[in-house]
């Protein structure tokens, strides 16, 4: 299906929102998380996010997030707990890549989670059901990041050490257990050509971008909390095997979507894909501005080669071009910038303000 039929079928689709909302019922949900989706490459913030909050919002007034007895057909009632599930996961990733809000706290959730029922698995389909509950717990495990930066970032340096540790346990929880996960056909197999390859790809793209996610933070080297003397070594040590597995992650990310690439598999509509690829690109730069070597700017080179060869399609849908060029700018930057000693950088700073001073005595003599 084209982009233009798709196009007229949503604007068609919209017309009926009033009526969706009227209805009220289970095809509400999912209608509404349809309009996320189909949303979710041109506007991921806005629009889309609106989409997946309504949702959450209609799911919750049905009483979806919450476990019930009262519904005698098993698979009515999987049904029920399949359509919260994919609503929560959606919008749970949603606000943890763009900063926004939860609709609702997981502390007012305690749906059971979803079972395999052949019944509802299509016969034409091969059985995704246990990907998606791995993606479903590799969301929560975002939200669990989310949680744990902010309370490090918003918590006082007194604390900060144990806020610190947390990240860390967090980091131990998530390679656990993705490490535990299947490497045969499900979830772990990235075999091209296997059935659920692409299925597999996207799994292991949200798996790197969480570590990438934790350790981004604390690629600053002015990034401290407060700890002891004693705790200082142990302190570093951990830093850096943080920000060591945010830039493998981020290197693993953009050979992911390379090996898309090579297979064809690599659309210019998935915001996945290439959102993935983007905070890879970004985490790589910044690493870049303080360790300088050939492998990570190979694989910044592999990363920006693959969002301009999608630029066509993926600068129309929700990424703007100047924002890669300025990539671009900030890792010539970086490139062109050569170590100097203490001294050499006081000078130079020195020297830096002496020239802003001057150019503000300018500025205030035109204004007079």
């Amino acid at each position: 299906m084209d982009d233009s039929t798709t196009s007229k079928f949503y604007q068609v689709a919209m017309k009926l929102i009033p009526d969706i909302l009227v209805a009220e019922s289970i095809e509400s949900v999912q209608a509404f998380l349809l309009f996320g989706l189909h949303t979710l490459p041109a506007d991921p913030a806005g629009l889309s996010y609106t989409y997946f909050g309504i949702a959450i919002k209609l799911a919750t007034q049905l009483n979806l997030h919450l476990k019930t007895t009262s519904i005698s057909c098993a698979r009515d009632l999987e049904v029920r707990k399949r359509v919260w599930w994919t609503a929560y996961a959606l919008e749970r990733r949603s606000s943890f890549l763009h900063g926004r809000p939860a609709s609702i706290s997981r502390f007012d959730v305690n749906a059971d989670l979803s079972v395999y029922m052949e019944e509802l698995q299509p016969k034409e389909r091969i059985n995704t059901f246990h990907n998606t509950m791995a993606m479903l717990r590799i969301n929560i495990f975002m939200e669990d990041a989310r949680d744990r930066i902010m309370a490090l970032i918003n918590s006082d340096k007194t604390i900060q050490g144990n806020e610190f540790q947390n990240i860390v346990h967090l980091r131990d929880c998530i390679s656990s257990y993705w490490h535990k996960l299947s490497k045969r056909t499900f979830c772990r197999d990235l075999t091209p050509g296997n059935p659920l390859f692409r299925h597999n790809i996207h799994l292991a793209l949200n798996y790197h971008l969480l570590h990438v996610s934790l350790g981004r933070c604390f690629i600053v080297e002015n990034f401290n909390p407060g700890v002891s003397c004693t705790e200082g070594v142990e302190w570093l040590k951990l830093r850096v095997s943080l920000v060591d597995e945010c830039i493998s992650s981020a290197i693993a990310i953009i050979d992911l979507c390379r090996i898309l690439h090579d297979e064809k598999y690599l659309s210019k509509l998935s915001y996945l894909e290439l959102s993935s690829c983007y905070a890879a690109v970004m985490a790589l730069v910044a690493s870049y501005s303080y360790d300088k070597n050939h492998t990570l700017r190979d694989a910044y080179e592999k990363g920006v080669k693959i969002l301009q060869d999608v630029s066509t399609k993926f600068f129309s849908i929700g990424f703007r071009k100047h924002m890669v060029e300025n990539l671009g700018i900030a890792f010539k930057r970086s490139d062109n910038g050569r170590k100097r000693s203490a001294a050499g950088l006081d000078e130079d700073g020195y020297k830096q303000f002496r020239n802003w001073v001057a150019l503000q005595e300018i500025a205030s003599q035109e204004g007079s």
